[in-house]
């Protein structure tokens, strides 16, 4: 099976391709990114390569830093040179984009973005986009004006590691508000916490329940001129905490999937290309 064109994802250290055909996805393909991500993806892909074809990829989260694009932008540059890494392919590395003031970059985000607008169409308003690394971008006659990102879900695992565990609606909402009334005091809620689990024997699911809405309500404190007044449209793996965080504002979000949003985006670059 060769596929007309290679989709590719990068993202905190782990790498996503999709063989794409005509009519859609052929086969998936996803590793650790490893020390050198351009390697594991000429591993990953060379199971749809065949001799003499060269097969186009396109891939986000790749880029050099040297290659950001500044905004106010598109989210995307259809125009893309080919680094060659493998004869067999012809590689088009999308960039990010950057802002300087306050500082701050994308790596991914943008190919996401492009593609929630395919499907939005006509958007003025914010793309949130929640992860490891959330990044808020406010967008307007189809480029990006501005925006922020925070470390959110880095935060949470480095405090409470991975877990697969439900969360706890109530012990969210309640840290959720404790957070958004005292954002200042974040450093201390969650000491605090780290002692009342240790005193009182708080259960796990309860525990990261709370830590998450108190790293949740500080961001939406510091995200606020964001989404307040704002059409807000979620695109991730795993939206529901900043839907339920927004709603608890009055501020209702649509959901768009992450995946359908990173292939459209990279599609329109195939099709440009």
């Amino acid at each position: 099976m060769t596929p007309d064109w290679i989709a590719a994802d990068c993202t905190a250290n782990h790498l996503r391709l999709w063989a794409m055909g005509p009519d859609g996805v052929l086969a998936r393909a996803e590793a650790p990114a490893g020390a050198e991500p351009l390697v594991t993806l000429q591993r990953l892909a060379a199971q749809w390569l065949a001799e003499g074809r060269q097969v186009e990829v396109i891939a986000s989260g790749l880029a050099p830093v040297t290659a950001l694009r500044a905004v106010p932008c598109t989210p995307v540059a259809t125009a893309l040179p080919a680094t060659m890494v493998d004869p067999r392919l012809s590689l088009r590395l999308v960039p990010g984009l950057r802002q300087d003031r306050p500082a701050d970059l994308t790596q991914g985000a943008e190919v996401r973005i492009a593609g929630a607008l395919r499907v939005l169409g006509d958007f003025d308003g914010v793309i949130c986009l929640p992860g490891r690394t959330t990044v808020w971008a406010h967008l307007s006659a189809g480029e990006v004006v501005s925006f922020q990102s925070f470390v959110t879900g880095h935060l949470l695992a480095t405090l409470a590691g991975v877990s697969t565990l439900p969360p706890d609606s109530t012990a969210f909402t309640e840290a959720l508000t404790l957070s958004r009334s005292r954002p200042e005091r974040l450093a201390s809620q969650i000491a605090s916490l780290q002692a009342e689990a240790l005193l009182s024997g708080l259960d796990a699911r309860t525990l990261r329940s709370r830590r998450s809405g108190l790293l949740l309500g500080a961001e939406l404190t510091a995200a606020r001129p964001y989404w307040l007044g704002q059409r807000v449209v979620l695109v991730g793996a795993d939206p529901e905490s900043h839907r339920i965080a927004l709603a608890a504002e009055g501020v209702p979000a649509q959901i768009l999937p992450e995946e359908a949003c990173i292939l459209a985006g990279l599609a329109l670059l195939h099709r440009a290309g």
